[in-house]
């Protein structure tokens, strides 16, 4: 997804003060990603394999083995430093920053780019997930839980 960033959004990116700043390259880059495009869901923060680390992890390799398998995957991961730093600059006292998923994911799926949501198992364990599947049935974006026999096809580096 990167090739879809331009040199001036990935310098706006470390510069972001806002999820509004970050869900506007956002909207720039899957202007610019051929169509369909799926995003993955699942467990960062909070759920899946218990710590944000290994969530990261499992969560980059999938997208990576989605694009492997030729999908078009909105790849957010390269907005993950920047969530983090906006985050605790602005958000640091909330138990959950639910301005990352009020503003930037729900900007992402009314934007009409996203066709397809791809679930992460455990994906029940993370709140944020659990929002982002109620968010994609509201858009009418189509939902499939990750294929299960490819899950011995993740390469986790």
């Amino acid at each position: 997804m990167l090739k879809f960033l331009s040199q001036k959004e990935k310098e706006l990116l470390d510069t972001a003060e806002s999820f509004e700043e970050l869900l506007e390259i956002a909207l720039a880059v899957l202007g610019r990603m051929p169509k369909p495009i799926v995003q993955v869901c699942g467990p960062i923060t909070t759920g899946g394999r218990g710590s944000a680390e290994e969530n990261i992890k499992f969560f980059r390799a999938a997208a990576k083995l989605l694009l492997q398998k030729g999908h078009n995957v909105f790849g957010q991961m390269i907005f993950h430093d920047s969530m983090i730093r906006i985050m605790e600059n602005k958000y640091s006292g909330d138990a959950y920053c639910m301005p990352i998923l009020d503003i930037f994911y729900k900007g992402v799926f009314t934007s009409g780019h996203v066709s397809e949501a791809i679930f992460l198992p455990d994906w029940q364990s993370s709140k944020g997930a659990c929002w982002e599947r109620d968010a994609v049935l509201e858009h009418n974006i189509v939902i499939r839980d990750f294929p299960e026999e490819w899950l011995v096809e993740i390469n986790i580096d």
